[in-house]
Parts: C-alpha cells; structure tokens; sequence
C-alpha cells in the first residue's frame, strides 16, 4: 500500500489545532498535526528555526545548539529532550533546511545526521551523547508553513 493511500487518524483536536496519526508500510508511527498560528510568515520561520526560542513552544525541549551553519539556510543542530514518562531523555542530530517552495509557503525540514558521514570536519562536530541520554534518529520531520 503506498503511503498517500494510508488513512490518518485524529488523536486530539481544538479550536486552532488538530493532531493525526497513522502506521506507513514500513511499521513507523507516523506523526502530523495542523495548527493556526496568529503570526507573520516571517516571525514564524524565525521562531521555528532559531533553536533558543524552541523552549517557547515545545515542553519537551531541555537545550539545543547550533553545531554547524550552512549556506542556503541549512545547519546541523544538537537538541535534547525531557524525559516525558517512562521514555527517558533523548538526543539529535539533525540536518534541517528552510525553503521557500511558492509564493506564501515555507518549508522547514529536518533529518537524523550519522556520525559516520563521509564528511569528516562534520563528524568531527558530532556532540557526544550525555549520560543517560539515548540518541534517537529523526526520519523526515518538519513543518509546512502556508
């Protein structure tokens, strides 16, 4: 079955938001949530890609840093997360991007780095994970500004 196929599933909803869920092909829990955001364009992206504000926005947020800046809007960012119940504290290490893909539309997306990459002034970089931390791997996630 091929993925826009697939149904999701409402998990919670409000006013302003709305949270969905489904299983892709490949057995991962797939996660997307819609929100409205009494915001300018502009400041949004600014909030959503500047890794000190993250705290503003997500509980879960404990510290992150900026590991390395790109050009065209891309950098490598360390975050770790909270432990949230029974799943203790975690850690990234992702690569994200800002785009621009029409009029009115931003994209930002992000994706797990592996310390192992070919590019070695980039692995030289690769935070050590803290004790207690467990490193988790970001598939594909991100947000669609419209």
């Amino acid at each position: 079955m091929e993925m826009a196929e697939l149904e999701w599933v409402i998990n919670a909803s409000s006013d302003s938001s709305v949270l969905k869920t489904r299983q892709s092909d490949r057995n991962l829990l797939c996660i997307r949530s819609e929100a409205v955001v009494e915001l300018p364009m502009s400041e949004l992206v600014k909030l959503l890609t500047d890794v000190s504000k993250r705290g503003l926005y997500d509980k879960n947020f404990d510290k992150g840093t900026v590991v390395a800046k790109m050009s065209m809007d891309t950098c490598v960012t360390h975050t770790v997360l909270k432990k949230v119940m029974v799943v203790g504290p975690r850690d990234l290490y992702t690569i994200q991007k800002c785009q621009q893909i029409a009029t009115n539309c931003m994209v930002i997306a992000s994706q797990s780095v592996a310390s192992d990459e070919s590019n070695e002034a980039l692995t030289a970089k690769t935070p050590a994970v803290e004790e207690g931390v467990i490193r988790a791997h970001r598939h594909l996630g991100g947000f669609l500004i419209r």
